[in-house]
């Protein structure tokens, strides 16, 4: 697997999934929680492949 490199996509990634993921984690909903997780792992892994 290659390293992701650090684009205006990946910023608009890290912004939107992780304040979402973040947020569901602190406010202890766990479902919510999976899910971001689960949609930003989908997220990245078709930008990698996208972008080979």
């Amino acid at each position: 697997m290659r390293v992701p490199k650090f684009t205006g996509n990946m910023a608009v990634f890290l912004m939107f999934f992780g304040l979402s993921a973040a947020d569901a984690v602190w406010s202890h909903n766990w479902l919510r929680a999976l899910l971001w997780f689960a949609f930003g792992a989908l997220f990245l892994r078709a930008d990698m492949k996208a972008s080979q």
